[in-house]
């Protein structure tokens, strides 16, 4: 979707992701780019890293990732709006990457919905076919893809949005110094609400994940279920359907159970307990 953002979305510095970055609480790593002949290797570090190593980065073939940069910087959130149209428990987090030319995580899939934003810079997008049979690879720690042509791939440039289904096989590579906004979905994974009373995963049509575990989908989703806070009896049923016929609970139950499951946050966002003294 080309110029699909405003003109007047904030924004993040190379700097200000790098200072994220070193904090303890902010879930962030780093991705290098191996060249090993006519192949490409990938290696993945994991913050909190300090300001040397930061400083020392080559000037190309890494990118630094930052998880969950809205409920850092509240004024990020602006990109979350964009996506007003998505029911607020389906959206997970703002991730923000900042890439050197060459940069990029690899050819790989999300069990996901993502809205890929394009600040600052470029990046060149290859996507792999529906039904292309890729086989998953190790390298240096992250599970990949195996590498694939794209005879069309797409160059995103500032405020260019571009939005990748579940399942979709796809590879950024930055072709200048960038920045990139990516608006991810939450896709809780059936044996998550499942297990919430003992309950059993049906065998939908679901896509799956690396585990084999399969994950809740809404290819049905309509824009009047976005109401804010609201998890919708749309969305109840379509568990519903996920589960085995047998033992599945009545709908307060089974609503309960799903929201519990949808609406789990994160250990380092959990407000600690008062103490006896407070």
């Amino acid at each position: 979707m080309p110029q699909a953002l405003a003109g007047d979305m904030p924004t993040l510095s190379a700097d200000e992701l790098a200072w994220l970055a070193t904090l303890d609480d902010v879930e962030s790593r780093l991705v290098f780019t191996e060249q090993r002949g006519n192949r490409s290797r990938y290696r993945v570090e994991h913050g909190p890293f300090d300001d040397d190593s930061l400083g020392g980065l080559p000037s190309e073939n890494w990118t630094l990732l930052v998880q969950d940069v809205e409920k850092h910087l509240p004024e990020l959130r602006r990109y979350l709006l964009e996506a007003s149209f998505i029911p607020d428990w389906r959206i997970d987090d703002l991730m923000v990457s900042c890439a050197a030319p060459g940069g990029g995580v690899g050819p790989h899939r999300d069990s996901y919905d993502v809205f890929l934003c394009q600040g600052t810079g470029r990046r060149e997008w290859r996507i792999a076919p529906s039904n292309a049979k890729l086989m998953s690879v190790d390298s240096g720690g992250l599970s990949l893809l195996e590498p694939f042509i794209d005879h069309h791939p797409v160059t995103a440039s500032n405020a260019d949005v571009l939005y990748l289904p579940p399942g979709i096989a796809h590879w950024g590579i930055a072709t200048d110094a960038c920045i990139t906004y990516s608006i991810g979905m939450r896709a809780p994974q059936l044996s998550e609400f499942a297990a919430c009373g003992g309950l059993s995963p049906g065998k939908p049509d679901t896509e799956t994940g690396q585990n084999g575990d399969r994950f809740y989908r809404d290819p049905d989703l309509t824009v009047t279920e976005a109401e804010p806070g609201l998890i919708s009896h749309q969305a109840i049923e379509r568990a519903r359907s996920c589960l085995a016929a047998a033992n599945v609970p009545d709908d307060r139950n089974l609503a309960q159970r799903f929201g519990c499951a949808v609406t789990e946050v994160k250990a380092w966002i959990a407000p600690e307990a008062p103490t006896a003294e407070e």
